[in-house]
């Protein structure tokens, strides 16, 4: 007769051990919790049945399940804290795409293939952005296309608070009224200004109302990552990085100095913006300036 004990190791380093397993993005999280107590209840059990010498074995065991908690743990973190933008061609797709669970989304609407009253018919995940730029839509179209995801309490809201103060101003009634939070933005796509100018931005997007200020600008030099990254001394609530490939570091980087999340592409193959990792490699660039103390 095998052990129990036995007959647990083998289950577990077959990978036939009872676990709970839940789709995330680019894999597989475990979600331990049943797993932990499955052996915590074996774990009394040897110790009333059997000797103390198989008690050790699963105590062994015991401890593999926590520091896998631990682990998945991390990865539960930066499902909070990397927004994935996407956009789709259609309703179909961005439903399935937004089933997953533990997803923080922006879905940017103005690049995708889907009409404005089809909205009404879309399913959030559990955290999400919307945004709607200035380009492939009418201004009536846009304004129709937030008031829709304010009734329907989306969790944000994006608008360009330089391009976009006339829409702001005008969709003002409905943010006060919703539960929607605001994401003022401000977007620079050829150089980095001074750092004066990057701070009055900054305070403007909050004078305007702003819950939070999203600063970007383009980076051509380390001189001007340096600055972005000094805005984190002077506000809370903000998320400011660089584009291009100088800047690539700077989207993992922020969430040292105190960004609340940080932006990827939904995909390897749909980025938003130059420079934009996936989420896998978001989290590896994040990983590797952990490790340098960076």
């Amino acid at each position: 007769m095998v052990p129990v004990h036995a007959m647990v190791m083998i289950l577990y380093f077959s990978g036939l051990f009872p676990q709970l397993t839940i789709a995330a993005g680019t894999g597989e999280t475990i979600v331990p919790g049943f797993q932990c107590i499955f052996f915590i209840l074996l774990f009394i059990i040897q110790t009333y049945i059997f000797s103390k010498c198989y008690t050790y074995y699963l105590l062994f065991l015991l401890l593999i399940s926590i520091f896998t908690l631990l682990k998945d743990k991390q990865v539960e973190d930066f499902n909070s804290k990397i927004c994935r933008s996407a956009f789709f061609d259609s309703l179909e797709n961005a439903n399935l795409a937004f089933r997953q669970p533990h997803l923080f989304a922006e879905l940017r609407f103005d690049l995708s293939s889907i009409s404005v009253p089809l909205i009404e018919k879309m399913v959030w995940p559990e955290k999400i952005i919307f945004t709607c730029r200035a380009g492939t839509l009418s201004e009536k179209e846009r304004f129709e296309a937030y008031q829709i995801a304010l009734k329907k309490d989306v969790d944000f809201i994006d608008i360009d608070f330089e391009a976009d103060l006339d829409l702001l101003f005008a969709l003002k009634p409905e943010i006060r009224n919703s539960k929607t939070k605001l994401i003022l933005s401000q977007h620079n796509f050829s150089e980095t200004p001074s750092f004066e100018i990057l701070k009055a931005s900054t305070q403007k997007a909050f004078d305007l109302g702003a819950d939070m200020a999203k600063i970007v600008s383009t980076a051509k030099q380390i001189s001007d990552l340096e600055r972005i990254y000094h805005l984190y001394t002077h506000f809370d609530r903000l998320v400011a990085f660089a584009m291009g490939e100088l800047a690539i570091e700077s989207r993992a980087k922020i969430l040292y100095l105190g960004a609340p999340f940080t932006y990827a592409a939904f995909s390897e193959n749909e980025q938003t913006a130059a420079g934009q990792l996936n989420f896998q490699q978001t989290i590896d660039l994040y990983n590797k300036l952990k490790s340098i103390n960076i």
